[in-house]
């Protein structure tokens, strides 16, 4: 399980990404997962397959799986069912995002209070050994959530900045 500060700052690098998704190449992501989410050794984010949606022929713009998706890898990241510090605020606050409809719009998500412990990319480049190693052992919710490298392993722009 990664901490709340580590969820909460992927879960706004996702939804920063996904809003230049959505409003610069004007379409949706539609099949976000943690196998399409990569983390880099800066601890950048980046979203994978985005070409894929682009070539989608026929589909309309469906920015709510975005929001479903984000909150379900949210929850699973979490592990918020298997807590046992079910009283403290940090834990309400995030089970609130977790449990937002799928109607609330990316930047009214962003203003939500659990993403208020997010950090900048440093918090998260240290979690590389860390995420190795839970991926190995079995330990976190998202087990394909993705290491690379650099950037040229994803094919994929960083779409949080």
């Amino acid at each position: 399980m990664l901490d709340r500060i580590a969820v909460a700052t992927i879960c706004k690098k996702l939804l920063h990404g996904l809003i230049y998704i959505h409003e610069a190449l004007n379409v949706s992501h539609g099949h976000l997962h943690c196998d399409g989410i990569y983390l880099n050794d800066k601890g950048e984010i980046k979203i994978g397959d985005v070409g894929k949606s682009m070539i989608q022929t026929g589909k309309t713009k469906d920015v709510s799986r975005d929001v479903q998706a984000v909150l379900r890898i949210a929850g699973q990241l979490l592990s918020l069912d298997s807590s046992t510090d079910t009283t403290s605020m940090s834990w309400i606050i995030a089970k609130n995002f977790v449990t937002m409809p799928s109607t609330v719009d990316l930047r009214t998500l962003l203003k939500h209070p659990f993403l208020k412990l997010s950090q900048d990319s440093w918090y998260l480049s240290s979690l590389g050994g860390l995420l190795s190693f839970m991926q190995t052992t079995g330990r976190v919710g998202c087990s394909n959530f993705n290491q690379s490298n650099n950037d040229e392993k994803t094919g994929s722009e960083d779409m949080t900045k």
